[in-house]
């Protein structure tokens, strides 16, 4: 998958680090204006579009709710490039074996349940047969609608 080039690093535009505090990036808000403010009075079109930069990583991470959602897409965006600078092999490996042992409990847990319901199914509909190990040859004792029981031996 190739690098989203329209992702902007609002963290480091501030010059923080990911989960800086509000306090944070006010301050460093604040001096990085100072800083490049009087450059873009000058006139000066890079100083103007820095200063730019800076107060929209500012107001979206002074924002909560905009930080939030910023922050879901900062972890996605750098999970992807970590993915794409690792290029190893065995790392992919990894993450495969990863992925199907996942997929393989998954599987074992809806079959585990499809074996719950099918019993309880069954155990409703009077239908249900059980063997108890005895120090005797095995038992099967069958659960009749009625509620009767019937003990049937071997």
């Amino acid at each position: 998958m190739a690098p989203n080039t329209s992702f902007i690093d609002h963290y480091a535009v501030l010059e923080i680090q990911f989960g800086a505090s509000a306090d944070e990036i006010k301050k460093s808000w604040m001096r990085l204006v100072k800083q490049w403010q009087s450059k873009a009075n000058s006139g000066d079109p890079v100083a103007t579009e820095r200063l730019q930069q800076i107060h929209e990583a500012y107001t979206v991470l002074s924002d909560p709710e905009k930080r939030i959602q910023y922050d879901i897409l900062y972890v996605v965006e750098n999970e992807a490039e970590s993915e794409e600078s690792s290029g190893s092999e065995e790392l992919q490996n990894e993450s495969f074996a990863a992925s199907f042992m996942g997929a393989i409990v998954i599987v074992a847990a809806l079959t585990l349940i499809g074996f719950v319901l099918w019993a309880a199914w069954n155990l409703g509909s009077g239908a249900w047969q059980a063997i108890f190990p005895t120090d005797e040859p095995p038992v099967i004792v069958t659960v009749q609608p009625t509620a009767t029981y019937t003990l049937l031996p071997q």
